[in-house]
């Protein structure tokens, strides 16, 4: 009996451990070059997959609505959600990686994904909206997009935030049309859709110094750290340890080529 009841401890406790192997994480479904493509490439894909790779996990990577894939990490219906900037009310979607592994500890900024920079973009000719690094002025309202954390920005400077748009695209086109007198955007991003369209190519002006500078992280679902502590806290650890690695910043170099 008691050689039965070890044998489906064994059991069940390998099931637990396939579990904890297949891991699903979600993205934004948009394009945002070179970290997510739309065609299911980019170099967030790449560092996870190596992540994954490394430590002999299965990875499923769901593109969706960034509000909804907040919402499904909240849920526990997906193991993480990437790339995500720090926001205060995020946390009570999931986890970020900490110092100490300390879940109320301070982010740990070296198991960042990457780090990008927001900046203010106008049309060529317009000079009424002036940004010098500390104060912007002529701007009333700005476009930016849903749920993004750049719109705190502009609420500390009383300046009013449109979000209404999820697309990059849009937004842009919004500017042509003059419906804004300005946008923020994630510069990567913003920067490869204007060089690619040509509507937008030599209209639009990125104006300098960028706004703000940011980490993007993999959220870890709540529920997935209460199930595989361990495991979750590796994943943050080798997300830094292949950033640095040669391996990734070849592939960095390739992909942006």
């Amino acid at each position: 009996m008691l050689i039965k009841i070890l044998t489906l401890f064994v059991c069940v406790s390998s099931l637990t451990a396939l579990s904890k192997s297949l891991l699903n994480f979600c993205y934004e479904d948009q394009d945002s070059y070179p970290w997510v493509l739309k065609n299911g490439t980019g170099l967030n894909i790449e560092h996870l997959g190596l992540v994954a790779k490394k430590l002999k996990i299965s990875t499923k990577f769901i593109p969706m609505p960034w509000n909804r894939c907040l919402e499904e990490l909240r849920k526990g219906e997906v193991d993480g959600a990437f790339a995500a900037s720090f926001k205060a009310e995020r946390i009570e979607f999931g986890y970020y990686p900490t110092q100490n592994h300390k879940l109320d500890g301070k982010i740990d900024d070296s198991k960042r994904l990457h780090t990008n920079q927001y900046s203010l973009y106008v049309l060529k000719g317009e000079n009424k909206v002036k940004w010098d690094g500390k104060n912007i002025s002529g701007l009333s309202t700005v476009g930016s997009l849903t749920g993004y954390s750049i719109n705190e920005f502009f609420v500390k400077k009383n300046i009013r935030v449109d979000d209404g748009t999820r697309l990059p695209i849009s937004i842009l086109e919004k500017l042509l049309n003059k419906r804004f007198m300005a946008v923020a955007l994630q510069d990567n991003r913003a920067d490869y859709i204007i060089n690619s369209d040509l509507k937008l190519k030599n209209k639009v002006l990125k104006l300098v110094p960028p706004l703000e500078k940011k980490s993007y992280f993999l959220m870890i679902s709540k529920k997935f750290m209460e199930e595989d502590t361990v495991l979750a806290n590796k994943i943050w650890d080798t997300i830094k340890e292949v950033r640095e690695s040669d391996e990734f910043q070849k592939r960095s170099k390739d992909f942006l080529k």
